[in-house]
């Protein structure tokens, strides 16, 4: 039998609102011109797919989606408007540009996001990211909207000496947890960044300028922008990364080294500061958005240490883009202790983007953490659980990914994994830790909709 090769040309495909996926298993062409627009709607691609520079493929809707597969989609154009987010579950390859219009792309070390030679992003929203790798091959200076959780922290890379092929991702945590010990360093450091730091690696030897971002909570408070220094890991310790230039103010900007580096040879970075001013250290410990009984959105919130704080804002959006203010609560001012705060969302939306912003005691206004949540659908769904193991059924149009996750009462994931159902199982059995034992949050996203239960775990 003969493969199908289908061709689309200046034609825009727009699929049904309701949540499915779209499988090709013959080769897809797109030409310049042609949209390919999946309206809450994922792709399972197992064959080739293969498209022009001026061709554009697009999420958009509210409810999460998923491109999966066996053979990498290669696109011209991408645009992600979803505030729901794009889960890769295949490799995307992306000859043109990518779009960042609302909502969240995670990739993973196998399935990534692949910038093609020549290729480019344009970013117009700062809540739209990579969250995970993101590979790139050029010459020319390129900005990696690169990000972690709800936090987007761009990476640039300029005045490469050859085409080279980068691989990047931000992390945010603290580095001790990966032996990158911010105590062992040389140079002119008071400290080094507890909170985040970035991976830059190259396939050649090329060197080339880096350009890191700060923004000043989620970067443990920064004060005096003139002291902040480009940390190197060398393998063992940290190094000045030495003078650098600098574009911003207190609240958030970027420095870049003013010398060529090589990225073979130190790929890891982080920010640093000469003086106590800025207190790198000082962390937000968590921001979460929790929906109760399907009828109110709790969001909690901790600090490990507050400077100068007056009172903290809560925005929410349905977008991702327009925000609208539902509270405010008091902050603690100056501490060194943990703080924990909390407030209620009484009239939730379907897809609700929140925002936690901060306002010191001289009334500037700085964006710490956003949060997604997705009302519950109730309808239909039933579990059952036997001790560890949970049962959750399917029908016969669930032949896709499900994506499980396990809530402690407090938020906190304690446990999460994909499960392939491309051989339609009408149950699906979820093994639980051995080690977990009392009420647990228990998150299913199947078909692109979510469902949330309460559960019991006895070990």
């Amino acid at each position: 039998m003969k493969k199908l090769t289908i061709i689309l040309i200046f034609f825009c495909f727009k699929l049904p609102v309701f949540a499915q996926t779209m499988k090709v298993n013959g080769n897809l062409k797109l030409t310049n011109g042609a949209q390919l627009i999946f309206n809450n709607t994922s792709l399972n691609n197992t064959n080739t797919i293969t498209a022009d520079t001026g061709s554009l493929i697009k999420f958009t809707g509210n409810q999460s989606a998923s491109l999966a597969g066996s053979v990498a989609v290669n696109a011209g154009k991408v645009e992600i408007d979803n505030p729901a987010g794009l889960t890769l579950y295949n490799g995307l390859e992306v000859s043109n540009k990518l779009i960042f219009s609302s909502g969240i792309i995670y990739s993973s070390a196998t399935n990534l996001v692949n910038f093609l030679n020549g290729s480019t992003a344009e970013v117009n929203s700062n809540l739209s990211f990579i969250n995970g790798p993101i590979k790139r091959t050029g010459i020319e200076d390129f900005t990696f909207q690169a990000g972690n959780g709800t936090i987007a922290r761009p990476i640039m890379v300029s005045d490469l000496s050859a085409t080279e092929t980068i691989l990047t991702e931000y992390i945010n945590d603290n580095p001790n947890g990966a032996g990158l010990v911010t105590t062992s360093k040389s140079g002119n450091f008071y400290d080094v960044s507890e909170c985040e730091y970035w991976s830059i690696s190259s396939v050649g030897n090329a060197t080339g300028k880096i350009s890191l971002s700060w923004s000043s909570f989620e970067s443990c408070g920064i004060s005096i922008i003139e002291d902040l220094r480009i940390a190197i890991w060398d393998g063992s310790k940290w190094l000045d990364g030495g003078s650098v230039n600098l574009d911003g103010d207190a609240s958030s900007g970027s420095l870049q080294i003013d010398s060529a580096i090589s990225f073979q040879a130190a790929p890891v970075f982080s920010l640093a500061t000469t003086s106590a001013a800025n207190p790198l250290p000082v962390e937000l410990l968590s921001f979460e958005a929790e929906m109760i009984d399907g009828i109110v959105s709790q969001l909690v919130w901790e600090t490990a240490s507050e400077l100068n704080s007056d009172y903290f804002i809560i925005n929410r959006s349905n977008d991702g883009k327009v925000f609208e203010e539902i509270g405010r609560v008091k902050a603690s001012g100056n501490s060194n202790n943990q703080n924990y705060y909390q407030i209620y969302d009484d009239e939730p939306k379907e897809v609700n983007y929140y925002t936690l912003n901060l306002v010191d005691q001289n009334g500037e206004t700085n964006q710490l953490a956003a949060a997604l949540l997705v009302s519950e659908n109730w309808k239909n769904f039933t579990i059952k659980l036997n001790n560890t193991e949970i049962e959750i059924p399917l029908t016969t149009d669930n032949c896709t990914y499900v994506n499980f996750e396990l809530y402690s009462v407090a938020g906190s994931i304690v446990y999460s994994k994909n499960y392939d159902n491309s051989d339609c199982k009408t149950t699906l059995h979820v093994f639980t830790p051995n080690n977990l034992n009392g009420i647990f949050i228990a998150k299913f996203t199947i078909n692109n909709q979510l469902f949330t239960k309460q559960v019991f775990i006895a070990n």
